[in-house]
């Protein structure tokens, strides 16, 4: 049996983010076919990606990858998650779901490439907070730069290491996706099982 679970994360019908801030304590075992951003505004967070853990603080900035299995363990923290789907916005590139990101301030010397992405989130969390009229087009075309700023500065190549990793992860995302399209129909274990 998987320790892990899968979470259904529901975007708005016209935004490919869900941004929200949350003080945390414990989250257990889960994985999610979005990518994940994580900044964290105050305490500090262990959070263990893939049995790596990394210790974040203030200001720390964490992507977390499309099926990567991840757990959170804080007392007290604050932080920022902002969880994007890929698939709505891979218009210009039908790879863009498949990309792997590096990016991890708690492990880089160079903070200032993380600043575009502070700003981003910063003013994201602003236009939400106001709800001001037209807010969700500057989130959509928010989301867009941010994900120009993760293609540009934080992509990494797919080595084998990343593949083979992934391959038991895509086949549940494949398993998960059939069940998502067929759950109002009358399907059997064996239809899905046919699907594989």
């Amino acid at each position: 049996m998987l320790d892990e679970r899968y979470e259904i994360i529901e975007f708005c019908p016209h935004s490919p983010i869900k941004i929200f801030m949350h003080k945390l304590g414990l989250v257990h075992k889960h994985w999610h076919k979005s990518i994940e951003l994580l900044l964290v505004l105050e305490g500090i967070i262990d959070i263990t990606v893939d049995e790596v853990t990394y210790t974040l603080k203030s200001e720390d900035i964490l992507l977390i990858n499309a099926n990567s299995i991840h757990e959170l363990h804080a007392e007290g923290a604050v932080m920022i998650a902002l969880q994007i789907d890929l698939s709505r916005i891979n218009q210009f590139d039908q790879h863009l779901e498949d990309m792997i990101f590096d990016c991890n301030s708690c492990t880089s010397d160079q903070q200032d490439v993380f600043n575009g992405i502070r700003f981003t989130i910063a003013t994201m969390i602003r236009e939400n907070a106001h709800g001001a009229k037209g807010s969700e087009c500057k989130n959509y075309a928010l989301s867009y730069y941010l994900v120009s700023e993760l293609l540009a500065q934080f992509q990494v190549p797919t080595t084998e290491a990343i593949r083979k990793q992934q391959k038991h992860m895509l086949r549940l995302t494949r398993i998960v996706k059939y069940i998502e399209e067929h759950y109002h129909e009358n399907f059997s274990l064996s239809d899905l099982a046919q699907s594989e």
